[in-house]
C-alpha cells in the first residue's frame, strides 16, 4: 500500500490516525531535523579567515510524508538559535526523503569570514534552509555548537 508516496506501513499509520480522527491532513506533513544531535567543532578557537570542520551530521524526516527536496545552510551566529538572520557560510541539498527517511553528510569546511569581530559565537546546521518544505514543526530545524572567534596567540 502507498498513499502519495508514503510507504505502507507509514500509510496504514496515517490512514488509521485520520480515520479515528487522532489527526488532520495538516498533521500529515514531512518533519525535518538533525538526528545526530549537537555537532562538535575543530578547532574551537579560530581566528577571522580561518576554517573549521564540523563533524559529520544525520539529516531525517521524522514526519508522515516525503520531504521533496531541500537545502541545508551553515551559519554563524551571535546566539544558539540558527536562522537565516544569521551569517551565511556554505550550502548542501537533500533529495527528498521519505518518512523514516535519512541522509548522513560528512563534516564540512567552513570559512570563517574575514571581518568577522572576535567574541563568542555559534556555528550550525539550518535543514530547509529556505523553508521549502511544509513541516509539520518548523522550530526543530537546527543544531548549533559554541565557537570562539578571535587572535590565536602562538606560545
Amino acid at each position: 500500500m502507498a498513499l502519495l508516496g508514503v510507504p505502507g506501513r507509514a500509510a496504514r499509520l496515517l490512514l488509521t490516525a485520520v480515520g479515528f480522527g487522532l489527526c488532520s491532513g495538516a498533521m500529515a506533513q514531512a518533519d525535518l531535523i538533525v538526528s545526530s544531535g549537537e555537532p562538535s567543532v575543530d578547532p574551537m578557537v579560530v581566528a577571522p579567515g580561518e576554517t573549521v570542520q564540523l563533524s559529520p551530521w544525520t539529516v531525517a524526516n521524522v514526519g508522515l510524508l516525503p520531504s521533496g527536496g531541500f537545502s541545508n545552510g551553515f551559519y554563524l551566529s551571535t546566539n544558539a538559535t540558527i536562522s537565516t538572520n544569521d551569517v551565511f557560510l556554505d550550502t548542501n541539498s537533500n533529495f527528498s526523503l521519505p518518512s523514516g527517511g535519512s541522509f548522513d553528510w560528512g563534516g564540512p569546511t567552513l570559512t570563517i569570514p574575514a571581518d568577522t569581530p572576535a567574541g563568542e559565537y555559534f556555528i550550525g546546521i539550518l535543514v530547509d534552509r529556505a523553508g521549502q518544505v511544509p513541516e509539520l514543526n518548523e522550530s526543530n530545524n537546527f543544531v548549533s555548537t559554541p565557537l570562539t572567534v578571535g587572535a590565536i596567540v602562538d606560545p
